[in-house]
C-alpha cells in the first residue's frame, strides 16, 4: 500500500482525534460516495514530493528533510494508475486548478500547523502549461538568498527543495508525517485551505543519530550539503573543507 494512502488525510485525522466528514471538508469540496466510481477530471494538476531529480521515494518516505523536493505534473484521465488527489473520501475542487499559474507553497504537519520557516516570497513557484514547475522565484530574505534550491529534473521541469521547515510532531513507526500545500498567488489571503490548495503527503524517517548527507545540519556536523562526496566544500563526514581539505583531516 502506498504511503499516499497509509499517510492519507483520513488516517491522519483519526490520529489527531475523532473527526467527522465536515471536519475534513473545506468549502468548495465535493462529498462523494466512496463506493461510487468517480471518473478523474481530464488533465488535473497535481503536486508531489520527490527527490531533487524528480525520482519518487519508496513509499514516499525520505531519509531527511533536506532531501525532499516539490514536483508537479499534469495527470491525464487515461494515465494508468494515477488518480486525482483525494482527502478522506473527498475530491477537492482544488485538484483541477488552472495551469500556467503562480503558487505559494508551505509544509504543514497533519494537524494543520505550518512548519515552513522562511518568508512567503521565498516559496513562490510557477507551474507551466505542461503541468510541471517552470521556475522558483528565488529572491532574498533579509539580504540573504532564499534557501530553496531549484534543480532540473529528468522530465524537463524543475524541482524545488522544500527545506527549510521544522520537524513534525506527529510520527508513525519512526517516520515524521508531513503535508505540502500549494495555493494560487492570485487572490491569496494567507491561508492554504483545501478549497484552493493542491496538496501531497510525505514522510521523513527520523534516525536516532544525525546522518551525514541528509541535507540537514544536525549534531556535530559543520556542514551538510545533501551528499557524502569529498572535495565539494563539505566532506564525506560533514566537516567544512578549506582549499580541498576538510577540517577533520
Amino acid at each position: 500500500m502506498r504511503a499516499s494512502v497509509v499517510f492519507g488525510s483520513l488516517l491522519l485525522a483519526a490520529a489527531a482525534g475523532c473527526m467527522t466528514t465536515q471536519d475534513v471538508t473545506d468549502e468548495g469540496d465535493l462529498a462523494i460516495d466512496p463506493t461510487h466510481h468517480v471518473t478523474p477530471p481530464v488533465n488535473p494538476q497535481q503536486i508531489f514530493a520527490s527527490y531533487s531529480d524528480g525520482r519518487i521515494a519508496e513509499h514516499d518516505v525520505f531519509a531527511g528533510r533536506g532531501l525532499v523536493a516539490l514536483s508537479a505534473r499534469k495527470v491525464s484521465a487515461t494515465t494508468p494508475g494515477l488518480q486525482p488527489p483525494k482527502t478522506g473520501g473527498l475530491v477537492s475542487g482544488a485538484d483541477v486548478r488552472p495551469i500556467g499559474t503562480d503558487y505559494y507553497f508551505a509544509v504543514f504537519d497533519p494537524n494543520g500547523n505550518q512548519l515552513s520557516t522562511d518568508a512567503l516570497a521565498c516559496r513562490r513557484i510557477r507551474i507551466g502549461s505542461n503541468g510541471m514547475i517552470e521556475v522558483a522565484y528565488l529572491g532574498q530574505e533579509g539580504g540573504a538568498p532564499c534557501q530553496h534550491l531549484m534543480t532540473a529534473d529528468a522530465n524537463g521541469g524543475v524541482t524545488v527543495r522544500l527545506a527549510p521547515f521544522d520537524a513534525s510532531a506527529l510520527s508513525n513507526n519512526g517516520n515524521d508525517l508531513y503535508v505540502v500545500r500549494a495555493a494560487p498567488v492570485a487572490g491569496f489571503d494567507g491561508r492554504f485551505t483545501d478549497a484552493i490548495s493542491l496538496r501531497a503527503t510525505f514522510a521523513v524517517h527520523t534516525p536516532a543519530e544525525p546522518v551525514c548527507g541528509d541535507g540537514m545540519l544536525d549534531g556535530d556536523e559543520q556542514c551538510d550539503d545533501g551528499n557524502t562526496t569529498d572535495g565539494d566544500g563539505c566532506s564525506s563526514t560533514c566537516m567544512t573543507e578549506c582549499d580541498g581539505s576538510s577540517a577533520d583531516h
